[in-house]
């Protein structure tokens, strides 16, 4: 998990009842996929039982985002954003704090990964062990945390957005199961060398290891993306980095979103600028220096007259 801003603000307007999301630079800023994760919180609440009294309160929600990503860059936007919606809904309508399961489930997250939402309510590096038929949600292998000096540079070319929704269910489908060769390497890499490296701070084995990782993961999606990476353009890219003597790069879910690991807040700047001179620079590319996210989600609760 890294540290990229997340914001959500709820309340119950006792007067307009209107769902209002937060604008930036005069656009909603993901006002829309909120309302879906709002109404599809209220549809598995009847599920559940919930009371009448409850489902009332739907219109008189009132919900902002105010600070987040883009969405569908590669960054998980979607599950964090159901999960603090969710999270936010239950403290507001019901009072309470909901399990990990249950708040997941009440948005539709976790159906296949459960990464991200035992990111969103542990941080750190997640490793989840796969989710079986009969399972709510993947059971958790492994959670740790990252070194509080390391730094993420994250890095995006101006393309199209990642897949996502409907477009990505159907890559999943046409994809099938990885084989059990494919499987047994890519544990074996996690449990083998991406963990005791991470668990000795050892940043040079865990960098490898973990461009490595991506690189074998994504090999395994070469039918949709054409190879490892979503397309040359990335791979190129994660190329330069590496051979700026860079060693843990990668790209992050489908992208467009190129990611790279530094031993410091010195080295994280030092890259941004060498990826933005004229020997190295690329036209369009934005980069950012993130810390690592080694807590969960954090909540402030006032009650107003």
């Amino acid at each position: 998990m890294v540290d990229v801003p997340l914001a959500i603000h709820v309340a119950l307007d006792k007067i307009s009842g209107a769902l209002q999301p937060a604008r930036a630079d005069g656009r909603e800023l993901h006002g829309r996929a909120v309302e879906k994760f709002v109404d599809l919180w209220f549809e598995n609440r009847l599920k559940r039982g919930g009371d009448f009294e409850g489902q009332l309160l739907r219109d008189k929600v009132k919900l902002r985002v105010t600070a987040a990503p883009d969405h569908h860059v590669g960054l998980g936007l979607g599950t964090q954003l159901g999960l603090a919606t969710s999270m936010a809904l239950f403290r507001v309508i019901e009072k309470r704090s909901p399990s990990l399961v249950e708040c997941a489930a009440a948005v539709g997250r976790g159906l296949r990964s459960a990464v991200g939402t035992y990111g969103f309510f542990y941080g750190g590096l997640i490793v989840d062990q796969g989710k079986q038929a009969e399972e709510d949600v993947s059971p958790l292998q492994c959670r740790l945390s990252i070194p509080d000096c390391w730094r993420w540079v994250l890095m995006r070319m101006p393309i199209e957005e990642g897949l996502s929704g409907a477009e990505e269910i159907a890559a999943f489908e046409q994809l099938g199961a990885m084989s059990n060769a494919q499987t047994k390497a890519l544990r074996a890499k996690i449990s083998d060398e991406l963990l005791p490296a991470l668990k000795n701070a050892n940043y040079e084995t865990f960098s490898e290891s973990l461009y490595e990782y991506g690189r074998d993961a994504g090999a395994c999606f070469a039918a949709i993306q054409g190879g490892p990476y979503r397309n040359q353009g990335i791979a190129d890219l994660i190329d330069q980095v590496r051979s700026l003597g860079v060693r843990g790069v990668g790209q992050s879910s489908w992208g467009p979103t190129v990611f790279a690991l530094l031993e410091n807040e010195k080295s994280a700047v030092r890259l941004t600028q060498d990826l933005h001179t004229s020997k190295f620079g690329r036209k369009g590319l934005t980069c950012s220096v993130v810390s690592s996210k080694n807590e969960g989600f954090s909540d402030q609760t006032y009650a107003f007259d």
